[in-house]
């Protein structure tokens, strides 16, 4: 709105009109107009002070309320500040894992020597097992048909009953050649009570060429001692009560085997 052309337009009427009586000046517009204007800018200029005024007392206000630190109050604008924009982070982050070795110390690196366990030493045997044998098999009862507690018509009805090599007459002990593939005697005394026979072999194996240590591995009762003292010695026979073997040893090896009754006169 243009508020001096409207106090112009309203002086000029009032001048004009026929009701103002009195004298007026040449001026006198003028001066009223002049006059008019200046009290308008002093009112403008005074409500633009009150105003400055204002927004200084409410910024001290706020000063004081907040300790005195001018950096605490809030912007002047009463809009409040837009939030920060969300940032979306792409991929994925993947932490190292937990180490559980302890930090080296500081100036150096330490080294961390994981020992493997040893495996344990297998001492392997130098002498070599019992040899595999070939021989004629003796025991548990005999060779072939011929078997101890025979009579001496049993033992030559086999065939395996030679010629006699030392008579010893009816009641004593006579011997026997061994009509078969391997050399022996037989003894006799009344029966069969024990049979030699070179070369041959236990049912276990056990025979000319095995050390007393192989030996005693199948025939757990053999003493290394008496081998030692004697060159010989009686074990049990598997599968047979009545009967022992004999075996001769000669620098610690079996030599030869024999089957013999348990109970007998002879051999």
């Amino acid at each position: 709105m243009d508020l001096d052309g409207d106090l112009d337009a309203e002086l000029r009427q009032l001048f004009t009109s026929d009701q103002l009586d009195v004298a007026v000046r040449a001026d006198a517009e003028q001066v009223i107009v002049t006059g008019a204007r200046r009290i308008r800018r002093r009112r403008i200029a005074t409500a633009t002070a009150g105003g400055v005024f204002a927004v200084v007392a409410v910024i001290i206000g706020g000063i004081v309320l907040t300790g005195g630190n001018p950096d605490a109050m809030p912007p002047a604008t009463t809009k409040p500040a837009p939030p920060p924009a969300a940032t979306s982070i792409e991929g994925t982050t993947t932490l190292p894992a937990a180490s559980s070795a302890a930090a080296p110390p500081l100036g150096g690196t330490t080294t961390t020597v994981t020992k493997t366990p040893k495996a344990p030493v297998t001492t392997k045997s130098t002498e070599p097992g019992p040899p595999d044998l070939n021989y004629a098999v003796l025991g548990p009862t005999g060779i072939g048909q011929l078997e101890l507690g025979q009579t001496l018509e049993e033992a030559q009805a086999t065939g395996q009953l030679g010629e006699v090599v030392e008579d010893g007459g009816p009641d004593g002990c006579s011997t026997y050649k061994l009509a078969s593939r391997a050399a022996g005697e037989v003894y006799v005394a009344g029966t069969v009570q024990a049979i030699d026979v070179r070369p041959a072999q236990t049912p276990e194996g056990v025979g000319p060429g095995w050390s007393v240590k192989h030996v005693k591995t199948v025939y757990s009762e053999v003493d290394e001692t008496f081998v030692k003292d004697n060159g010989e010695i009686l074990v049990s026979v598997p599968g047979n009560q009545s009967a022992h073997y004999r075996l001769k040893f000669a620098d610690g090896l079996v030599t030869g085997v024999s089957l013999q009754a348990a109970d007998r006169s002879c051999f």
